[in-house]
């Protein structure tokens, strides 16, 4: 008898859950903030692409890149508060030491750290927490780097992954439910 109250109750849960991840995956992801942009970075020059995000959970942040001409870039993101944001953001493009001196003192506010040589470039984050992140590319090399990138912020989670979480836990629902259902259509026979 109790496990099949708590079939029925957990089938309901993933029914219901089912249903609704359904319905949200046919609503078309919000684009909140777009960036793009490009150009050469010399030696030890930085580059910040995406400004003063503001990340929330469930919420996925992607960054497409390209180096063109044997350039080798490392691409960071970086969590920041906005008083560091705002006032030592900018120095950024063209003083290479204060990057450096933030990456030294804050390991534990680089989220990741990648290296783009000569090729494309594509990464996909979701926050799990409300915080104010920065996208940074960093030419380490005495090369010219040329670079093309884009930025894009959206809620949700991709509507494939969403559906394909709504087709298994829909049916799973309804199959927890069958116990209880089958058990109340006896009852109601013998009435």
């Amino acid at each position: 008898m109790k496990f099949r109250k708590v079939a029925k109750k957990a089938g309901i849960v993933l029914l219901y859950v089912g249903l609704l991840l359904l319905l949200v995956s046919f609503i078309s992801q919000l684009q909140v903030n777009r960036s793009s942009g490009g150009g050469s970075l010399l030696k030890g020059e930085s580059r910040t692409a995406l400004r003063s995000l503001e990340l929330c959970p469930f919420q996925e942040m992607e960054v497409t890149a390209k180096v063109e001409e044997g350039g080798v870039l490392t691409v960071y993101l970086l969590e920041t508060d906005n008083i560091f944001a705002s006032s030592n953001e900018t120095s950024w493009t063209s003083n290479s030491t204060a990057l450096q001196e933030f990456l030294e003192q804050n390991p534990d506010r680089i989220i990741w750290k990648d290296q783009i040589e000569n090729g494309e470039y594509e990464r996909s984050y979701f926050s799990t927490k409300f915080m104010n992140a920065v996208v940074v590319f960093h030419n380490p090399t005495s090369e010219i780097a040329h670079l093309q990138y884009e930025g894009e912020l959206k809620f949700f989670g991709s509507t494939d992954e969403t559906r394909y979480v709504a087709v298994c836990a829909t049916p799973l629902g309804a199959l927890l439910i069958l116990p209880w259902q089958v058990n109340q259509w006896k009852q109601r026979k013998k009435k």
